[in-house]
């Protein structure tokens, strides 16, 4: 997919185009997601309704992963046990088997085979949740640990740390960073363990805090270990 995207010599590497690649979520052409897929559209399902006009809303999707997508939902369902094996520990089913799962999962859990997909891929911490854009096997490489028995897809693994740095033509030093939840990690009662989950799933940065005068200035509680 950056081959597609970054080989035209003729187009800058600007800040927007480098943000643009980073956050693609669509499938390249010759990805095995693609190769996948086809083997599922190739089925005939003529003697089954239900099948065939699922079939027909997959052969629609045009392999992007936004979460406001109403065709990624059964496009990942189908397909993501392909790529997410080493996190699910689920093995992939045939093409088939993919497909009848797919949608008895979507109709058992949202009603429908085409939910928004952030109502299934989501960002989960704690009691904060956001809808997520993304998959596995794309640049914004998000993977589930498991096909959650409450119809979602929470993502554990794939982007993490982010941190974009500039220096202007000055040499002046600039940093913008991102992670999924929070600067604490063990301490679930903390207001740092979760206060990054929208700002992540929304693909937004706040500014590196460069210097100590920068964290002294933003701190709200300065102690010593060891202190109460």
């Amino acid at each position: 997919r950056i081959m597609e995207l970054a080989s035209d010599p003729s187009k800058p590497m600007t800040r927007e185009r480098l943000l643009a690649i980073k956050f693609d979520n669509k499938y390249a052409a010759k990805s095995i997601t693609v190769d996948f897929l086809n083997a599922v559209l190739g089925i005939d399902y003529s003697a089954e309704p239900k099948l065939l006009k699922a079939q027909d809303h997959l052969r629609a999707w045009d392999l992007g992963t936004d979460k406001d997508s109403r065709h990624a939902a059964l496009g990942i369902m189908v397909t993501l046990k392909t790529t997410s094996e080493i996190y699910t520990g689920e093995a992939p089913l045939p093409p088939d088997a993919s497909l009848r799962y797919a949608v008895d999962y979507l109709i058992r859990h949202h009603g429908r085979i085409d939910p928004p997909y952030g109502d299934l891929n989501i960002l989960r911490r704690g009691d904060v949740s956001a809808p997520l854009s993304g998959s596995g096997d794309t640049l914004r490489a998000v993977y589930p640990d498991s096909f959650g028995d409450d119809g979602k897809l929470a993502m554990t693994a794939g982007d993490s740390y982010i941190a974009l740095v500039e220096w202007d033509a000055d040499g002046n030093l600039n940093a913008s960073i991102a992670q999924p939840y929070g600067s604490n990690i063990g301490d679930a009662g903390n207001v740092h363990h979760n206060d990054q989950v929208e700002m992540f799933a929304g693909e937004k940065f706040r500014p590196a805090l460069l210097t100590k005068d920068d964290v002294i200035a933003q701190a709200t509680a300065r102690y010593k270990p060891g202190e109460r």
